[in-house]
């Protein structure tokens, strides 16, 4: 047997690979969201606070064949450049839809898994890591992203926890128009 055949097992492993690693009619799914787009961010500071609001620049661009759409938006967030990546995707082995982001107002990575039910127009997605930025406090419950996808535009809302853990509010919301 040559160093380079493949094992039995490992034969195994690799078809499953395969497989699992092909586009699915999910990941079809996410081709709503490529392109450019024009962006309204409202930032709330707590709950009922009244919404700060910044324009910008969005796009999203399908990597590796489909798997994975990568997002880039700049805006201006509290008179500050703002610039952020995600990778929106769907994990076939989970079977979940998942989303990372990173910008530079943090130095965290926010990942985010949650599900996309046939027929709705809302994907929800929930964190288990989130940090309050003013407290260094983790979040018990974490944070929760809603994707609410319809049309010309969506929306992107991300919620947190009141500091006491009893109340969930809405601490910022990206609506997308495309371009």
């Amino acid at each position: 047997m040559s160093k380079d055949a493949l094992t039995t097992q490992e034969k195994t492993h690799v078809e499953h690979w395969k497989k699992t690693g092909e586009p699915s009619s999910q990941h079809k799914r996410l081709a709503a969201f490529e392109g450019s787009w024009e962006v309204t961010a409202k930032w709330y500071s707590a709950q009922n606070a009244e919404a700060r609001e910044s324009k910008g620049t969005a796009s999203f661009k399908s990597v590796y064949g489909g798997r994975y759409l990568e997002q880039t938006l700049e805006a201006t967030v509290f008179g500050d450049k703002y610039e952020a990546k995600g990778l929106l995707g769907f994990d076939s082995r989970r079977n979940q839809y998942f989303n990372s982001w990173y910008d530079n107002l943090q130095t965290s990575l926010v990942t985010s898994y949650g599900d996309w039910p046939d027929g709705s127009n809302e994907l929800t997605l929930n964190s288990n890591h989130h940090i309050d930025s003013l407290t260094g406090a983790r979040d018990a419950e974490g944070g929760r992203v809603t994707i609410s996808v319809g049309g010309p535009s969506h929306t992107i809302s991300w919620y947190e926890w009141d500091p006491e853990g009893k109340r969930e509010y809405k601490a910022s919301e990206i609506t997308y128009t495309r371009k």
